[in-house]
């Protein structure tokens, strides 16, 4: 049991799928650069300017040069911005932590006690309660001598004379914040310093938290994040192939070899962008265009377990998702510039992204097909696991019980397809035990995976031919099946012509193995028997000596 509930756990933080495999994200970018917030306050409009700016550009922009170091900006911004910014920066999945709220607002009081206490007084009155919940005891008395030794130690006093107050807090931080709350409350606006502490002390326990949360809700799905559940809608195959017909009525479509060879290494979103630029789309219209690549990574960050306070977590979605949607982007725009910026204009980024995800499942789904047609060990679990898109447990399976038998490259490559945001490699790490990823940017990129994964099935292909179990490492399958080939032969045989009899019977059962494009056979084909070749590497078969039974000395490696 204790092993299940482990395994469920690692499988459910695989499925993220962002930061699985060793890759290098790019810096922030767009709004995720943030905002330039020392030219702002320069502007003698600054007033009227930081009201109007994009509340998630502007907390990513305090994020990263701290809030300390921008307090003169704090004043100017709006009590709309305060409240959206705590429903980033002062929760932990659906939970409020205190905490939190308290170190976003400590700032607000180095500024004055006024800003603390119309900071706190704007909140809706459920963020307000649902914060201090439980942090107060209130005691009322006729006489302040009426109050326990006890309590009068600690309790802090109210003008009255009557009300006294503890803080039920042991952390120094919290208390520290508080004090300095219920002082700017009472020099302000003493009523309401009262009415707190009544509330936030003889409110029902946990009904300003379920009226907050909900109303958090809403405010975090208008800016774009959505529940678990609606976030793997985004990861639901889409027709390409009908969108495509749609933007090319023509129909003279190209291949995805074509078009790959064709584009350019970068994104070709990148250049549509730059395009649109030169063909004066307006500001506003470049504005949205950039809000709804953000909504999009908004709302992958539930399927990707990012908190909207995890700048890192949200950059390498941003990232994932802009390679995505730019690589069906491509497809649907067929490399055409002027084609791409109408296409961006009318689809939602959403729909681009699936897209993109839909080109890499066609090559998923022949995959396990192979492997069913191989009668691969544990196929079954590859295929159970993908329909149900359980992308975490298929990484883990792919780990535990297929990386020993295929080998170390070769089970990289297959976790990178199967990550929930498929990923391409690009170089082994210098202690050579890891492969480094990129995200899959363009058709290039995709067509680079085909060949890696062609290579890779036709190599564990030629294991099939030897009839032994395949549920031991393949490249000891290889070494008993050559040397039982060259004994068996009528006459003389060595290792290359046990190469090119496999070659060509992978030639022949080509419509077995090969996944992706029909194109490039003979090269693939070279790639594979030099793959072969560096397995058989120094093996010599000792002439048979009057027995039929295997025996072990006679691999004699260099």
């Amino acid at each position: 049991m204790e092993n299940r509930l482990s395994d469920s756990f690692v499988a459910a933080s695989l499925d993220a799928g962002h930061q699985n495999l060793a890759w290098e994200p790019g810096p922030p970018s767009g709004f995720l650069a943030g905002i330039d917030l020392k030219a702002i306050l320069s502007d003698p409009n600054a007033a009227e300017i930081v009201p109007e700016l994009p509340t998630q550009a502007l907390y990513y922009a305090l994020k990263q040069q701290g809030v300390e170091d921008a307090l003169d900006l704090l004043p100017l911004l709006s009590p709309e911005q305060v409240e959206r910014m705590l429903d980033y920066d002062a929760w932990t999945q659906d939970e409020l932590v205190p905490k939190k709220f308290f170190s976003f607002l400590k700032p607000f009081g180095e500024i004055s006690r006024e800003q603390l206490y119309e900071r706190f007084a704007d909140l809706d009155e459920e963020y307000q309660l649902a914060a201090l919940q439980g942090f107060f005891r209130v005691h009322e008395v006729e006489d302040p001598y009426d109050l326990p030794e006890d309590i009068a130690e600690k309790a802090y006093r109210m003008p009255c004379n009557k009300i006294f107050y503890e803080i039920l807090s042991e952390d120094a931080d919290e208390i520290a914040f508080l004090e300095e709350l219920m002082e700017s409350l009472k020099e302000n606006n003493m009523r309401y310093a009262y009415a707190i502490l009544g509330h936030s002390t003889y409110s029902p326990p946990g009904e300003a938290l379920a009226e907050v949360a909900r109303f958090r809700r809403g405010r975090l799905e208008d800016d774009g994040f959505v529940s678990y559940e609606e976030s793997l809608s985004i990861f639901a195959p889409i027709d390409h192939a009908s969108l495509l017909k749609k933007w090319n009525e023509s129909e003279r479509t190209q291949d995805l070899t074509s078009l790959a060879l064709q584009g350019g290494s970068g994104l070709f979103l990148d250049a549509v962008m730059l395009a649109a630029r030169d063909e004066n789309v307006s500001i506003d219209e470049l504005y949205q265009l950039h809000q709804s690549f953000l909504y999009l990574a908004n709302a992958l960050c539930a399927a990707g377990q990012v908190a909207p306070d995890d700048i890192a977590g949200l950059n390498r979605l941003l990232e994932q998702g802009k390679a995505l949607l730019s690589l069906g982007l491509e497809y649907l725009g067929q490399g055409d510039l002027g084609l791409g910026i109408r296409i961006v204009r009318n689809e939602s980024a959403r729909t681009l992204f699936r897209v993109g995800l839909s080109l890499v499942d066609v090559v998923r789904e022949e995959v396990v097909q192979r492997f069913e047609a191989m009668n691969w060990p544990r196929a079954d679990r590859l295929r159970r696991f993908y329909i149900a898109r359980q992308w975490g447990q298929m990484l883990l399976e792919l780990d535990r019980h297929w990386v020993t038998h295929v080998g170390l490259q070769a089970g990289e490559v297959l976790k990178g397809l199967f990550n929930r945001f498929p990923m391409v490699p690009m170089r082994m790490m210098q202690d050579q035990n890891r492969i480094v990823f990129a995200p899959i940017v363009n058709l290039r990129e995709l067509l680079q995976l085909e060949k890696n994964l062609q290579s890779i099935m036709g190599y564990l292909y030629a294991a099939t031919f030897s009839g032994l179990p395949l549920n031991q490492p393949v490249d000891l399958i290889l070494r008993e099946s050559a040397m039982a080939t060259i004994r068996n032969a009528p006459g003389d045989s060595n290792v290359p012509r046990v190469l090119e009899q496999w070659k060509e019977r992978l030639r022949a059962d080509q419509a077995r193995w090969w996944v992706g494009e029909p194109t490039g056979l003979d090269e693939i084909l070279d790639t594979v028997i030099d793959m072969i070749h560096e397995e058989l590497h120094g093996l010599i078969v000792l002439p048979r000596a009057g027995r039929s039974v295997h025996d072990s000395q006679s691999e004699v490696p260099t």
